[in-house]
């Protein structure tokens, strides 16, 4: 049987925040998280653990941050393997990520879309004051899942991007 610090470690280092932990303690109440204590204003951690925790364990949120960005990249790679010319603008990636529920700035954009530039996998070219993708072979081959890159998930069956 495991111990219930390895069972914490394993949960936190899942990304799972402290209001899921929590969740999770007031579903199990038998279960007992020894760096979670009880007050009347809720369920917090205690300060020392805190700490020492914020310093081991990935934040939450930007374990979310990342897990979306990875989704962005794959998501891109696939929209502009799809597309008639391999070829698509930063406005119109801002909208698809929209409409697929990974919304982000423009900056956000830039910056991933830079990311997947240095990784070989699109070409980037400046066309006024908008950004023109293309989609390289590379990014073709990582887009239907034939190699991986690092950063981006590989496609899965049924995959909704």
């Amino acid at each position: 049987m495991k111990s219930l610090s390895m069972v914490f470690r394993a949960l936190t280092s899942d990304g799972l925040t402290c209001h899921e932990l929590v969740a999770l303690r007031g579903r199990h109440r038998k279960t007992h998280l020894p760096c979670l204590q009880s007050n009347q204003a809720g369920t917090h951690f205690n300060e020392k653990q805190s700490s020492t925790m914020t310093n081991n364990r990935p934040n939450g949120v930007e374990t979310l941050e990342r897990r979306k960005s990875e989704h962005r990249a794959l998501a891109l790679l696939r929209f502009l393997h799809r597309e008639t010319a391999n070829t698509s603008n930063e406005c119109i990636i801002g909208d698809l990520f929209e409409m697929i529920g990974l919304s982000c700035s423009r900056q956000e954009v830039r910056d991933g879309l830079e990311r997947l530039e240095r990784l070989e996998l699109v070409q980037i070219s400046k066309r006024d004051h908008l950004l023109v993708v293309r989609l390289l072979a590379r990014g073709d081959e990582v887009a239907t899942g034939r190699v991986t890159a690092e950063g981006i998930p590989r496609p899965w069956v049924d995959c909704p991007y």
